[in-house]
């Protein structure tokens, strides 16, 4: 089922294993009223059969997660990243004082692949942007959600975990393959897309880690909103994402957050890195300031005494 290959071209359209995403289903009339003064979309008048992507930060505009809402009769389910679902939890407690708001994690229950690349003919209706729809994938209830996430998804599919395996045989008939890991992250590096945990998080704020179309300019307060607004306001932004190029890996470790640097001056920061598949070279993603940011321009770091050349494509 996973394809890894040393060729550089992948699927125009692939399914990934997000089965490791953590599911946080919210109880209480107050949800969406909490989530929409928490989070950076609008979501006060988010019903039941829709689905929106937003994003939660801290007072200093930096992520903790990047969320998918989808509203319930009786609250909402909210689709968090790998390992950031108790940190969700944990987050929205502390702002929880007299919501009716509870909160369990469902992690387990779910079996969820997202579908990214060229939106394929697909053996079943595809909802419109924005919107959830329960189909029949062979013979498995699936819940469908299309919307266009800044971590890069065309489509979500969410079912029973013990059912997973039958949906994924439906598909594979029509020729969209489950690729593997690596050949993912060359796909996230190749399109810029971000990742929570890389791009977005502690180090850089949404702007400059191309998350801006899930944050509301319009939608008034929210946690962290007076540090975004500010940046966006007075033009602020310093730094965005770039691919780079280089030989030897970095350490594991030193990720997100090895220094790029032009002589001494600080000019931003490597979030992500892969081989390419042919083992000729290391890419990966850049928050760069943008003195920096133009294709061509040779930035350095320092590992263990050495200097590592790093190129902007």
């Amino acid at each position: 089922m996973l394809s890894s290959s040393p060729e550089t071209t992948l699927p125009a359209t692939f399914l990934r294993d997000e089965s490791h995403a953590d599911v946080l289903r919210v109880r209480g009339l107050d949800t969406l009223d909490l989530l929409h003064r928490l989070s950076t979309s609008a979501l006060a008048s988010l019903r039941v059969g829709e689905a929106r992507e937003t994003l939660l930060t801290t007072e200093k505009g930096r992520v903790i997660d990047a969320v998918v809402v989808l509203p319930s009769d009786s609250g909402a389910r909210l689709v968090c990243s790998a390992g950031r679902g108790t940190t969700v939890q944990q987050w929205l407690e502390k702002f929880t004082i007299m919501e009716d708001c509870e909160y369990t994690l469902v992690s387990a229950l779910f079996g969820q692949f997202a579908l990214y690349g060229t939106l394929p003919a697909l053996p079943f209706d595809v909802p419109d942007e924005g919107q959830l729809r329960t189909v029949d994938i062979g013979g498995v209830p699936v819940d469908v959600l299309r919307l266009s996430r800044v971590t890069g998804a065309s489509l979500l599919l969410l079912c029973r975990r013990d059912e997973s395996g039958r949906m994924l045989d439906e598909l594979s008939l029509h020729g969209i393959p489950v690729i593997a890991e690596e050949d993912f992250l060359r796909w996230r590096v190749r399109n810029l897309v971000p990742a929570v945990g890389n791009e977005l998080g502690e180090l850089s704020n949404p702007l400059e880690a191309g998350a801006g179309a899930v944050v509301d300019f319009h939608k008034g307060c929210y946690i962290g909103q007076e540090v975004i607004a500010r940046l966006d306001s007075y033009d602020k932004v310093q730094r965005q994402l770039v691919r780079l190029r280089w030989h030897a890996a970095l350490p594991a470790e030193s990720l997100p957050g090895q220094q790029l640097l032009d002589d001494a001056r600080d000019a931003g920061f490597v979030t992500t890195q892969v081989s390419e598949a042919d083992g000729s070279s290391q890419i990966g993603i850049g928050c760069v300031r943008k003195t920096w940011a133009s294709p061509g321009t040779v930035l350095h770091c320092l590992v263990d005494g050495e200097t590592v050349e790093i190129t902007v494509e």
